[in-house]
C-alpha cells in the first residue's frame, strides 16, 4: 500500500495567516499538521509516500522534506493559480498515472488533524477489502451542513452520503481519509472521463455509494478540517 497526501490547494481562506505557506504546514502547537499526519502514516507498515502539491508551494514542500531528511515523492501538478487548480480527484489521478501506482492506496487530506490511529482504519480494510472512509461524530449542526454527511447501516456501509445537506439525516461526518484497494483504482478515471466534478474527494464517494459497497471506519476521536480561519484559530495552540 502506498499513502497520497493531496496538497495541491490554495489555501485561499486561510491566505492571511498561511501568507506564502501551504496550509499543510502551517504549526498546531510545536507541529505541522502535516508532521502529524506524517507521525500516523509511520506508524502503519506503509513504507512509500506521495504528496501532490502545486507549482506555487512545490519549492516549499521540497524544502520542508529535505530539512526533515525523508524518503517522500513530491509531484508538481504545475498549476499556479486557484483558478488553474485539477481539483483533489484530479491531482489524485495524475499522481496515480504519473508513477504507475497499482497498489492498494490510503489517500489523505493534507489539511486533517486526525485523532484517530490509522493502523486501527487499514487493520479494518484488511478484513473488509473494499473501499473505505473515515467517519467523524460531529455533534454541531451547523459544522454537518459544510461537509459530507454519511449515513450508515448496521454493517457500516454507506447507505447515504449528501454533500454539504440544509437538513443532516446523520452526525457523521465524511473525512478526508480514505482507502482504495487496487481494483478500484479504475473508478477514479471513469469518474473524471465521464465530466464529473473533480474537486474535494468526497463526490467520488457520493456518485459512487449506491453503485459499489463503500465502507466506514468510525472514529471515537477528534477530527479537526483545517480549511478556515476559525478552525485554525480553535486548534493552533495544540489539541
Amino acid at each position: 500500500m502506498k499513502a497520497i497526501i493531496l496538497a495541491a490547494g490554495y489555501g485561499t481562506r486561510l491566505k492571511e495567516i498561511a501568507k506564502d505557506l501551504p496550509k499543510t504546514l502551517l504549526k498546531i502547537g510545536n507541529k505541522t499538521i502535516l508532521d502529524r499526519l506524517m507521525e500516523n502514516i509511520k506508524k502503519t507498515e506503509i513504507k512509500e509516500i506521495i504528496i501532490v502539491t502545486n507549482n506555487k508551494f512545490y519549492q516549499s514542500f521540497n524544502d520542508w522534506k529535505n530539512k526533515n531528511n525523508l524518503n517522500i515523492t513530491i509531484v508538481n501538478d504545475r498549476t499556479n493559480t486557484n483558478e488553474e487548480r485539477l481539483g483533489a480527484l484530479g491531482d489524485l489521478q495524475l499522481a496515480i498515472k504519473k508513477l504507475n501506482v497499482k497498489e492498494d492506496i490510503l489517500v489523505l487530506g493534507s489539511d486533517n488533524i486526525l485523532n484517530f490511529e490509522l493502523t486501527d482504519m487499514l487493520n479494518e480494510f484488511k478484513k473488509e477489502r473494499t473501499i473505505m472512509v473515515a467517519l467523524a461524530k460531529l455533534r454541531n449542526k451547523e459544522e454537518l451542513k459544510k461537509m459530507g454527511v454519511v449515513s450508515v447501516n448496521k454493517k457500516n456501509d454507506i447507505v447515504l452520503f449528501e454533500e454539504k445537506p440544509l437538513e443532516p439525516k446523520s452526525d457523521y461526518a465524511s473525512t478526508a481519509v480514505y482507502i482504495y484497494p487496487k481494483e478500484k483504482l479504475s473508478l477514479i478515471d471513469a469518474y473524471l472521463k465521464n465530466k464529473n466534478n473533480p474537486e474535494g474527494p468526497g463526490n467520488l464517494l457520493q456518485y459512487y455509494y449506491n453503485k459499489e459497497r463503500i465502507h466506514c471506519f468510525i472514529s471515537k476521536e477528534d477530527w479537526f478540517d483545517v480549511g478556515s480561519v476559525e478552525v485554525y484559530n480553535k486548534v493552533k495552540n495544540g489539541i
